[in-house]
C-alpha cells in the first residue's frame, strides 16, 4: 500500500516560465502535501482539452523537491521524467510524447517540461500528464505538490481530471479528493516541412510529428488548392511519405498543407 505524506504549510519560490498560452492550470490553489514519484510507480493526472485542436508545448509541475531514502548519501533519486499518455478507458494509455526539462528536480519549484515541435492534441479529448523516476532506490523519489481543490487558475480553458498511480498491476485511482498541481500551455502550429520533388514524378517529405495534407493546384494562385487526386501514396520510407505522379498526370502545383 502506497503511503502519502500531507502537510500543512509550504514555502516555495517559482522560478519557471510557462511557454506561450496556458489553457490550464491549478498551481494557485491551496497546497495540501505532496505524493512521491518513486521507482514504484507511476504519478499522473488528466485534462480535457477544449472545442479545437491543440499544439502542446509544454507542462510545468510544481515540487517540493527530491527526498534521497533510507541512505542520502548512497541513494540520490534517480532521473525525473514528465510525459503525455492518451487516454485508455479514463487511465493513462500510451505514451504519446516525453518532453524535456530538468531531470535531477533537487530542489522546491516549478518546473517546465517542453517538447520543441509541439504535441498535436486533438479537441474535446483526455489526456494525462504522467510523471515518474524508474531508477529511484531505496524510497529515494521526487516531490509532486497536490491540492484538494477541484477549481482552477483563472483563465483556463481546458477541464480538469482525476489523478491515478500506476504500478505492476496497471493504473488505480488514488483514494482522497485531491489532484496534482501543474499547468499546460499550447503554441503556434509548426510550419510544414519542405517539399522535395525529384524528378520526374516523386514527391517527398519529413514526417514531424503532425498530420499535413498533400494539396494540389492547376497554377500557384492562393486559391483552388484541392486535395491531391493525380499522385499516389506510395507509403512511408526512411520517416519520409513518398507520393508518386504518374507520367499522364499532367502538370499541377504541389504543397503541404494542415488538415
Amino acid at each position: 500500500m502506497k503511503i502519502r505524506i500531507f502537510l500543512g504549510l509550504f514555502f516555495c519560490a517559482a522560478t519557471a516560465v510557462l511557454a506561450q498560452t496556458t489553457e490550464i492550470s491549478n498551481l494557485n490553489q491551496s497546497n495540501a502535501g505532496y505524493t512521491g514519484v518513486d521507482s514504484d510507480d507511476q504519478e499522473a493526472n488528466s485534462f480535457t482539452t477544449g472545442a479545437t485542436n491543440a499544439w502542446l508545448s509544454g507542462v510545468s509541475v510544481s515540487l517540493v523537491g527530491s527526498r534521497s531514502g533510507i541512505q542520502p548519501a548512497n541513494n540520490p533519486p534517480g532521473a525525473f521524467k514528465v510525459s503525455i499518455y492518451n487516454d485508455a478507458g479514463g487511465s493513462p494509455g500510451s505514451v504519446l510524447a516525453t518532453l524535456f526539462g530538468n531531470n535531477y528536480p533537487a530542489n522546491a519549484g516549478l518546473y517546465s517540461y517542453t517538447n520543441a515541435s509541439g504535441v498535436e492534441l486533438s479537441s474535446n479529448a483526455t489526456y494525462w500528464v504522467v510523471a515518474s523516476s524508474i531508477d529511484s532506490t531505496n524510497g529515494a523519489s521526487y516531490l509532486w505538490r497536490v491540492t484538494n481543490s477541484t477549481n482552477l487558475d483563472s483563465g483556463s480553458v481546458w477541464k480538469l481530471g482525476g489523478s491515478e498511480f500506476g504500478s505492476g498491476s496497471g493504473w488505480q485511482q488514488y483514494f482522497g479528493n485531491y489532484t496534482f498541481q501543474f499547468s499546460a500551455a499550447i503554441g503556434s502550429p509548426p510550419p510544414p516541412p519542405s517539399l522535395s520533388i525529384s524528378q520526374p514524378i516523386v514527391l517527398t517529405w519529413t514526417n514531424v510529428g503532425f498530420s499535413f495534407v498533400l494539396q494540389q493546384n492547376s497554377s500557384v494562385a492562393t486559391t483552388n488548392w484541392g486535395t491531391v487526386t493525380n499522385a499516389i501514396l506510395s507509403g512511408v520510407i526512411s520517416n519520409q511519405s513518398v507520393f508518386i505522379v504518374p507520367q499522364n498526370g499532367g502538370q499541377k502545383f504541389y504543397r503541404l498543407n494542415l488538415p
